[in-house]
């Protein structure tokens, strides 16, 4: 579970900030995939 929770604030949330679940859109969601594999895999 911290190992989640690490990721969720390290990767996820400053990536996303503040965006609405209504504002979401699919290129957020690759922006974030983009990013989280470039730092966790790397």
């Amino acid at each position: 579970m911290e190992q989640r929770e690490s990721r969720l604030n390290a990767h996820i949330l400053p990536t996303i900030g503040g965006v609405p679940v209504a504002k979401w859109r699919v290129e957020r969601s690759r922006l974030v995939m983009e990013k989280g594999a470039k730092t966790i895999f790397s």
